[in-house]
């Protein structure tokens, strides 16, 4: 029985992993460095500061990586104000199950919280929610919570825990392979609907894995019981 549902946020409620790829590319480009083919996209899903650490050994960026890190947050929330973001298909229909469950709520995103101020309004107000993140989540945790990013479990156990909900009875829903990694360490069951830039060969942590939320609702076999939700037994 699940009693918790928790979202990530970034590729998973909403398209901005291709934002980000941009934005690294071009923050690269104005240190005079050109990042080689599928570098940036294999940046997704982690940390910012952790790229900027791939980034330094890797290509040779220079700098201190707090500052590098701060720049290019600034950096990519600028290009996120100007850009149209609309929730991926299946958002609605999963905040309409998470509604009508009455579960406990969370988001649970490796973005610091400026980005989240920026995305969740807009993705609730696309839903026809009240932009407000705080009335609908119960829990948000960012990855300025933790110590160790995902990969690391430390996120989504610290979101279960302000959730009150023990970790085996919270669902997730993520996209990356950092993410669906961070919470099957946590002992969550994950739902993973994989983001463009993951290979189409990876082996995830979990039976539960769908084309789209869409997909994932209609076949996922996730319905309503009282006192939680089930998930059915995993697709062939």
């Amino acid at each position: 029985m699940i009693r918790a549902l928790i979202f990530d946020m970034d590729g998973l409620l909403v398209e901005t992993e291709s934002i980000h790829v941009r934005a690294w590319q071009e923050f690269l480009r104005l240190r005079g460095i050109e990042a080689p083919k599928g570098f940036c996209e294999s940046l997704v899903g982690t940390s910012i500061r952790d790229n900027v650490i791939t980034s330094q050994r890797v290509l040779g960026l220079e700098g201190d990586v707090k500052e590098l890190t701060r720049e290019r947050d600034a950096f990519y929330l600028e290009m996120l104000e100007k850009e149209d973001l609309t929730p991926l298909p299946g958002v609605p229909a999963l905040f309409d199950l998470a509604e009508t469950s009455r579960l406990p709520l969370a988001v649970c995103s490796s973005s610091p919280p400026d980005q989240l101020a920026v995305i969740l309004p807009r993705v609730l107000e696309a839903t026809g929610r009240a932009p407000r993140p705080e009335e609908f989540f119960d829990v948000m945790v960012c990855g300025q919570d933790v110590i160790h990013q995902k990969p690391a479990p430390d996120i989504y156990v610290k979101c279960a825990g302000e959730l009150g909900v023990p970790p085996g009875e919270c669902l997730t829903f993520e996209d990356s392979v950092a993410g669906a990694a961070a919470s099957a360490a946590a002992g969550m069951t994950v739902i993973v609907v994989p983001n463009p830039f993951v290979d189409d060969n990876h082996r995830w942590p979990s039976p539960y894995v769908f084309g789209s939320l869409e997909e994932a609702l209609e076949s996922g076999g996730l319905r309503l019981e009282a006192g939680g939700v089930m998930l059915e037994a995993a697709p062939a």
